[in-house]
């Protein structure tokens, strides 16, 4: 059972006077890394540090850090009650040269909420992805992270009431995940972003419907099973082009 736990904060890179890069911001620190079936109940808050932002220099300032993630690992039950939010991508550096052959450093990436393979999630709190750093002087923002990427392996997300899910869920190209409702009224406002044809999306309505508000994107298998009763209600656009299977509900 956890208390408050946050991963350390990346140093900001240094300004170098070389005339050259200014240094990389350093990456946050994530919040817990464990494997190997531990049991993982946070009734608190978890974070993935924040990432560093890259330094100045008179030509090219250095990129932000990456941020930390919440929680990642592998083979872990996750009961969160609480919150588990992924770090803040470090904002690029600043150059302070003169003329248009001179560029600002890029964002960094921000952290996931959740990461790994072969996870059991039962989530009633909250799990939020991290910030992307923003780009200096018109160069690239980094990307938000993800609420949760699956990264491979057998995966379950039970969902309870007062889940909220913000971000998208990704699943890798190994990745299956089995999503089940346990109470009525739920809404899961994620977008879906299945990697290529080896990642399996179920629903599972035994329990209870769901409403998905987000899109789902990419290919793989997406199917729905449960009782007639309980629907699986799709509120979102998408394009996913992979196989469609309604097998039961």
């Amino acid at each position: 059972m956890t208390t408050t736990s946050t991963g350390g904060n990346g140093g900001a890179g240094s300004y170098t006077n070389d005339y050259l890069f200014g240094s990389g911001g350093g990456g946050g620190g994530d919040g817990i890394y464990a494997v190997n079936a531990i049991i993982l109940t946070n009734q608190s808050a978890i974070a993935g540090g924040n990432a560093g932002v890259g330094g100045l220099d008179y030509r090219v300032g250095g990129c932000g850090g990456g941020g930390g993630n919440g929680v990642a690992g592998s083979g872990l039950t996750i009961i969160n009650f609480g919150s588990i939010t992924g770090g803040a991508g470090g904002n690029g550096g600043r150059y302070i040269g003169f003329g248009a052959a001179y560029y600002g450093g890029s964002g960094g990436g921000g952290g996931h909420g959740v990461i790994g393979s072969n996870l059991t999630i039962s989530d009633s709190g909250t799990i939020t992805a991290g910030a992307a750093g923003a780009g200096a002087q018109g160069a690239f923002s980094g990307a938000d992270g993800d609420a949760i990427l699956f990264t491979g392996g057998t995966n379950t997300l039970n969902l309870l009431t007062g889940s909220a899910i913000t971000g998208n869920i990704e699943l890798a190209n190994s990745a299956g995940v089995s999503i089940y409702p346990q109470n009525s009224g739920l809404i899961l406002s994620s977008n879906f972003d299945l990697d290529y044809n080896g990642a399996s999306l179920v629903f599972h309505t035994d329990q209870a419907g769901l409403t998905v508000s987000g899109g789902i994107i990419g290919g793989g298998r997406l199917a729905v099973a449960g009782a007639v009763a309980n629907p699986l209600i799709r509120a979102g656009a998408n394009s996913f082009i992979g196989g469609t299977f309604v097998d039961g509900g």
